[in-house]
């Protein structure tokens, strides 16, 4: 097989509320680090687009940070612009909010470029819905295999398949990974990986789920 190029995004935004603080999620990367070692062993090319928090792999990468979902989305269209890149392992968790502005106790928009002083008594942070990264993939990369992610939390098995199944009908992914994070503690991190005949495997560990999803993806290269 040819010289296979792979791009995977990794770890948490972070939402800017002002200069030093900001709205993020307990993602660490790990896993993401994790999915880049298990394609190196395929000599893959990867472009391994990470928060600047995030866990880093000990192969080699073609590295990006980012902080904010804009800024990861552009780092994203840039890449598949330039690039031909044959799988995309959409890992990182997005945030689904960004903000849209700050007020102070009398409604007050204030300017959240610098530091908000702390001896405002009140803030009132007002939220917007982030864009849906992944709903742009399939038209930017249309030959290229996607993996998306689900996580869902504290649902049965049929509400967290469904959850699954419809990322996957609604942005053409070839493989959901689904997590139930009431199954996620310590070593302990249960994920399903579902291919678009509904086919199911089921992981207990990062390192399973990370391996189980490059060979899942190598077994489709190969039968593509």
């Amino acid at each position: 097989m040819a010289n296979i190029n792979v791009l995977i995004t990794s770890g948490g935004t972070v939402e800017k509320i002002d200069a030093v603080r900001g709205i993020t999620n307990f993602s660490t990367g790990k896993l993401g680090s994790l999915l880049a070692e298990s394609f190196s062993v395929h000599n893959a090319e990867i472009w391994y687009l990470h928060a600047t928090t995030a866990c880093l792999p000990s192969c080699k990468v073609n590295s990006f940070p980012f902080e904010s979902v804009v800024e990861l989305k552009q780092t994203i269209e840039t890449i598949l612009r330039s690039e031909q890149i044959d799988v995309i392992v959409h890992a990182a968790a997005v945030s689904d909010y960004l903000v849209a502005e700050v007020l102070d106790s009398r409604g007050n928009r204030l300017d959240n470029k610098g530091k908000i002083s702390s001896n405002e008594t009140e803030l009132t942070v007002k939220l917007a819905q982030t864009p849906k990264i992944i709903s742009t993939l399939r038209e930017m990369a249309p030959n290229a295999v996607i993996v998306g992610f689900k996580l869902l939390d504290g649902v049965t098995k049929e509400e967290l398949f469904i959850a699954a199944k419809r990322v996957m009908d609604q942005n053409g992914c070839d493989f959901v990974l689904m997590n139930d994070s009431a199954e996620i503690s310590g070593e302990c991190h249960i994920g399903y990986l579902m291919n678009d005949n509904g086919i199911m495997q089921c992981f207990e560990t990062k390192s399973e789920i990370a391996s189980g999803i490059a060979k899942a993806v190598w077994e489709e290269l190969d039968n593509g």
